[in-house]
């Protein structure tokens, strides 16, 4: 006998949409390097509006366990609220606001990100540490972060208000080139005050900050290059302990999103240290141009799934006599509508990130 499908499950042709847009979805998750898990998660409970433990677990077939985790990472980073059935010990997930994807959870609140970086460069300038080792290279990216964070920020409120004319703009100077002493500090052992200050920043980007979504390998290496700006395959494995295997898939995927870059050895032959000549050396130049350049990709992305959404929604309106009996009508329907409502911001969005890019 076939075993009966649970009653929250969508049915019949509303079930391959729920297919076609998790798709869609895993595959922008996996080129931005979002977690898989986390990235699942988030497309159904977007999809379902709302969703218990255990209907999660059936849809993802992941334990209860990683269920729970990924829940408690995505509620304390606010992609996620949770309210408990009345008469029952169970408790729903759902995106918040429910009614319509907000600009702040489509392109991210960045105030926690910037509350750090201030705590952490003021307890770099209190405790004088500017005779220690890494102190001026952490100090400045530090910095520089921090500038393009707050950068994000007013771009997120003229998205917010478009009938306010907000003139962005960066405090910090974002060289793109690199110097010999970028080179020099390649081999450079952080003193360990510098070097936890480095320690604080993974710890945060991966237990409070909207990165945690990130998958874990690379938001680790991804950090090191925010600090470090240029390494070698073997020197991030020294620093991070991790496989050469593993270190090789995650810069290649990094160089690939335009995150970071392989250094024309021709250009700067006269600052490459003999010993590391023969090594690929990355490097993230510029911090504003890896965000701006991650986040471009990452719209144009999902800017690409309007044909697909465009394509379901003629599709529901044109046989709604039929699709509207089965399951998930209602919430596919509502789903493609907010997508397709938020895609003039991203548009407008990649419109802002490019003018940003683009200046000095």
């Amino acid at each position: 006998m076939r075993k009966k499908s649970p009653p929250f499950l969508f049915e019949g042709r509303i079930r391959d949409f729920e297919k076609e847009i998790l798709k869609s979805r895993l595959e922008i998750a996996r080129f931005s390097s979002l977690s898989n898990t986390m990235g699942k998660i988030l497309a159904y409970i977007s999809l379902y509006q709302r969703l218990t433990q255990s209907q999660l677990k059936y849809l993802t077939k992941y334990s209860k366990s990683t269920i729970s985790t990924s829940l408690t990472t995505l509620i304390k980073i606010y992609y996620v609220r949770k309210e408990k059935i009345q008469g029952s010990r169970e408790y729903e997930y759902f995106i918040s606001p429910p009614s319509r994807m907000s600009i702040d959870f489509a392109l991210g609140s960045v105030q926690k990100e910037i509350s750090f970086l201030k705590n952490k460069l003021k307890e770099l300038n209190s405790k004088q540490l500017e005779s220690k080792k890494g102190y001026k290279l952490v100090s400045v990216r530090l910095k520089h972060l921090l500038d393009v964070f707050e950068c994000y920020q007013q771009i997120v409120v003229t998205l917010k208000n478009t009938d306010t004319n907000i003139e962005l703009s960066l405090k910090e100077k974002h060289i793109k080139s690199l110097s010999s002493e970028d080179f020099n500090n390649l081999e450079l052992n952080f003193d360990p005050e510098i070097k936890k200050i480095e320690e604080n920043l993974l710890d945060f980007f991966m237990y409070e900050s909207a990165y945690s979504t990130l998958e874990e390998f690379t938001l680790k290496i991804y950090t090191i290059f925010l600090m470090r700006k240029i390494l070698t395959q073997e020197r991030i494995r020294e620093l991070t302990g991790l496989s050469l295997g593993k270190v090789s898939q995650v810069v290649n995927a990094l160089t690939r999103n335009g995150l970071i870059n392989k250094i024309d050895k021709i250009q700067y032959q006269d600052y490459i240290p003999e010993e590391i000549k023969r090594q690929i050396i990355y490097s993230m130049a510029s911090i504003k141009d890896a965000f701006f350049i991650s986040g471009i990709n990452s719209l144009e992305d999902m800017i690409k799934c309007e044909k697909l959404m465009l394509s379901i929604k003629s599709e529901l309106n044109d046989h709604k006599e039929s699709l509207e009996k089965l399951k998930g009508y209602d919430q596919v329907l509502t789903y493609v509508k907010n997508y397709l409502a938020i895609i003039p911001i991203y548009k407008r969005a990649v419109s802002l990130f490019s003018n940003l890019l683009h200046k000095g």
